[in-house]
């Protein structure tokens, strides 16, 4: 048989089966009978203080209390479920300890206890606090406090639903135990909810309430509509519909069309329903209609404007600038080419550990501790051309490292022939003044497409943005 779990010290084990399961025992948490066992001995606490400070302030008529707290090592009975034991000596071992040493506030005498009795129950409640405060997460022991109403209940898990959307974490991440144990810590009236109710209900009811703020915002104004598609981490291909009014944005829904066809006339569709959507749904007029230049987007806005004749079809100036970036790197110019080699540069260093090691190790020497990471540019990842060579022409580290760390860099390649080659070819590319010269005149023709590309995409971008955008290019090329 395989040896026992280290976890098993985590549970009490039982002495009967679980319900009606013939193989497996019934079995409790540890920490969860520790809880309720300091949930319960505090309760007592408190209620002996109370009764202990009414008897003080001359309240006759409240009878003592006479508190069942056992003096030895065994409870006769505690509000958790432990019926199945034998006994309650696992519990009674947790408790014993805290036990002995609850003073004694009020007996079966009717004299009322004097104010030091009193001082010496608020320091022994105030010190058990603090013990249970500081005890560890994994065991999870925390003060007892009282839970926060209902309503308080349900706007923490709303605000925890949309931070865990905001900050992209995921849903399963309320169910790990160093996060519970975390909130039980640190905030104890707080129900952490689960992630299936967060995923769920909770999300559902703060989606709701985002549909109603829209339409409150949006209703009886005049929008722009856009909508563009793409795949998730799942391999879904979606196509996602939004509005702009008033320069701000808002996200109306995303149609699966995995199983379509992906053509002009299945587009049409999803943009008719969605317009249908605006006006009679949340009240907004569609003026005009944005998409990008792909094949059927272009065939969509001609049939759309047959369709409805009222609306004006635009397309997204922020990818064609895009475009224009795509086109000025296809130059046959001998400057261009650097591009592709800058592109060899940062490949080979970042597929080369021990030579992206030295690089930051040099980076730290000469820019006060910072180190800058080495970006690859992917034309669909708009701007990331002009970022990468201005990242690229943080040269001093790199010409440096060429410099006086030549036969290391050399030696990261390792021993194949090929690969010693291609590590001498990037340290001749590094020294060469040819290549830094170029480099710095090709991100200067890309730093204005890439300031009008984020003027064009932003949610306030306007069609008089786009026209002197334009106009400001034509004077600078």
């Amino acid at each position: 048989m395989p040896s026992e779990s280290d976890l098993w010290e985590y549970f009490h084990k039982g002495d009967t089966r679980y319900k009606t399961n013939k193989t497996n025992w019934n079995t409790w948490c540890r920490a969860c009978v520790q809880q309720r066992a300091i949930q319960w001995l505090d309760e007592m606490k408190q209620k002996q203080a109370r009764r202990a400070a009414a008897r003080l302030l001359g309240k006759e008529n409240i009878p003592p209390a006479h508190p069942t707290v056992p003096t030895s090592g065994t409870v006769s009975s505690v509000p958790v479920p432990l019926t199945s034991h034998s006994s309650h000596a696992s519990l009674a071992t947790l408790i014993s300890d805290n036990v002995s040493d609850i003073p004694t506030l009020v007996t079966s005498s009717t004299s009322a206890p004097d104010a030091a009795a009193l001082q010496r129950a608020e320091q022994w409640t105030a010190q058990q606090r603090k013990e249970d405060t500081q005890n560890g997460p994994v065991r999870g022991i925390t003060a007892h406090m009282q839970k926060w109403p209902d309503p308080v209940q349900e706007e923490f898990a709303g605000d925890l639903c949309c931070l865990l959307i905001a900050c992209n974490i995921a849903w399963m991440a309320v169910e790990h135990c160093y996060c519970r144990a975390f909130f039980a810590k640190w905030l104890p009236p707080v129900i952490l909810p689960t992630c299936k109710t967060l995923s769920g209900r909770i999300l559902d009811q703060k989606s709701h309430k985002v549909v109603i703020d829209m339409k409150t915002r949006v209703k009886g104004c005049y929008g722009t509509g856009q909508c563009d598609g793409w795949k998730n981490i799942t391999k879904t291909s979606l196509v996602a519909l939004m509005i702009n009014v008033e320069y701000m944005p808002y996200l109306l829904n995303a149609v699966d069309i995995s199983a379509q066809v992906k053509n002009a006339e299945n587009l049409l569709e999803i943009v008719v329903n969605e317009i249908s959507y605006c006006v009679e749904t949340i009240g907004t007029v569609v003026v005009a209609w944005c998409t990008d230049s792909s094949g059927e987007s272009v065939k969509m806005r001609r049939l759309l404007r047959q369709r409805i004749p009222s609306i004006v079809t635009v397309v997204c100036w922020a990818h064609q600038l895009n475009l224009v970036v795509a086109d000025y790197l296809k130059v046959k110019q001998p400057f261009i080419t650097v591009v592709d080699t800058a592109v060899e540069v940062i490949k080979w260093f970042n597929n080369h550990g021990r030579a992206l090691g030295l690089l930051k190790e040099e980076m730290r020497l000469r820019f006060n501790g910072k180190v800058y990471s080495l970006i690859l540019p992917v034309i669909t990842r708009w701007t990331s051309h002009y970022v990468s060579c201005q990242r690229l022409l943080v040269e001093k580290a790199i010409r440096a490292l060429t410099l006086y760390k030549r036969p290391d860099l050399e030696g990261c390649a390792g021993d194949r022939a090929d690969a010693k080659a291609k590590a001498k070819e990037i340290v001749k590319i590094a020294e060469s003044a040819w290549f830094w010269d170029n480099l710095r005149q090709v991100k200067k023709h890309l730093k204005p497409l890439t300031i009008a590309v984020n003027a064009t995409q932003a949610n306030h971008a306007r069609l008089d943005v786009v026209l002197l955008t334009l106009g400001h290019l034509y004077h600078l090329f």
